[in-house]
């Protein structure tokens, strides 16, 4: 299939992604022929798309256009709606790339968890709080957190709160501050343990532990040998 598309064309199990950076017209007029190409691979494969599952994200940088995009079906051209954000593999990508919608989705949903856990035990020792915090809550805080890591204060703090009004359910916590409650409990904080899963992702990108068709243009190596010790001293993010 995507040897069927000049535009990029991602794919994971049955989701299929159509992206391109949109510049001018003749860029619009591309994507809207790959659209047609991936309609003409449906037809001759027989795995029919549905046009009324298929969406048009327009992201942050893309310059304002209100030109729209069709794909065929059985009963004709159906115009794909516009959206402002998406759930894509567990994350919510919106427009603006800030990835706040996701944020307060999973803030949400931990919310709701910790409720349920207030509900239904009467007392929590250490030990049973942190194997019901790191299996039920943390999880929906830290899924896919590479890709939607936030750089604002007020984000950090919205995911912060969590493990801060958390750690006060049990007995005896409410009055120490936050960082002797995380002390007594041997935890980390959440940007503490974002920040190590970047680094052992940047490790593993280096030392080419994944799968190098992906991660080949993150990284470049500065060819300038001004440091001392080892190659990887002089590697750089790729803006």
């Amino acid at each position: 299939m995507p040897e069927n598309t000049a535009s990029s064309c991602p794919l994971f199990a049955d989701d299929t992604k159509l992206y391109r950076k949109i510049g001018n017209e003749e860029d619009r007029e591309i994507l809207q022929a790959d659209l047609d190409n991936l309609q003409k691979w449906s037809d001759d494969w027989l795995l029919k798309f549905h046009p009324n599952k298929c969406k048009v994200l327009q992201v942050k940088g893309s310059p304002n256009n209100n030109r729209t995009y069709r794909l065929a079906n059985q009963s004709g051209e159906v115009i794909l709606e516009k959206i402002v954000s998406e759930k894509d593999i567990g994350v919510t990508v919106d427009a603006n790339l800030d990835f706040r919608t996701h944020i307060q989705n999973s803030i949400n949903k931990t919310n709701s968890v910790l409720g349920i856990i207030r509900r239904s035990f009467t007392y929590l020792d250490k030990t049973l709080f942190k194997q019901l915090f790191k299996a039920l809550v943390r999880p929906h805080l830290e899924y896919a957190a590479s890709a939607w890591s936030p750089y604002k204060l007020k984000d950090c703090q919205m995911i912060e709160n969590v493990q801060r009004r958390a750690t006060k359910l049990l007995s005896g916590f409410k009055d120490p501050s936050y960082e002797e409650r995380l002390k007594k409990l041997k935890l980390p904080t959440l940007k503490h343990r974002r920040i190590r899963g970047d680094l052992i992702n940047d490790f593993k990108i280096v030392n080419k532990k994944f799968d190098e068709r992906v991660t080949s243009n993150i990284f470049v190596n500065d060819t300038n040998e001004r440091t001392r010790g080892h190659t990887f001293n002089n590697v750089a993010t790729r803006s």
